[in-house]
């Protein structure tokens, strides 16, 4: 999972490597971390075209690596891409979207979802962001 350099990974595919959907989610995880989203985004075609099926930790991986570079517009189009297959979301991906929509000043997209993962039956702990628009201080919605 330390893995972060798609050079590397390449040659291992190359040396005849036939990686697992375990294996492909910890690369895609270390080059977010390094904010090689390209190569990450390359694993991820990778991985469909050798019939790997992404799961909720892969989508929630690339969603954070999306978020953390403040790209809400394709970590949102990866979010719904993943409930149109189906996955459903978990409170951690959305937690993550929330939060970051706030960092964004994006009070409305994080509101939205907030509402959804209250109709999906979610809860989440949210620190200085605003369940009623009222709260100021950590605490937890449901």
């Amino acid at each position: 999972c330390k893995v972060g350099d798609f050079i590397e990974v390449e040659r291992l595919f190359e040396a005849g490597l036939v990686a697992d959907k375990f294996m492909y989610t910890c690369w895609i995880a270390g080059l977010c971390k390094q904010g090689n989203l390209v190569g990450a985004f390359k694993l991820k075609t990778k991985m469909v075209q050798e019939g790997l099926e992404l799961d909720l930790l892969t989508y929630t991986t690339l969603i954070n690596g999306l978020a953390s570079k403040g790209l809400m517009v394709e970590a949102r189009q990866v979010f719904d891409e993943m409930l149109r297959r189906e996955i459903r979301p978990d409170s951690a991906v959305f937690d993550l979207l929330i939060r970051a929509y706030e960092k964004e000043g994006d009070m409305t997209a994080a509101s939205e979802l907030f509402l959804d993962m209250q109709a999906r039956g979610l809860v989440t702990v949210v620190s200085d962001a605003d369940c009623s628009k009222q709260c100021d201080s950590e605490v937890t919605c449901t």
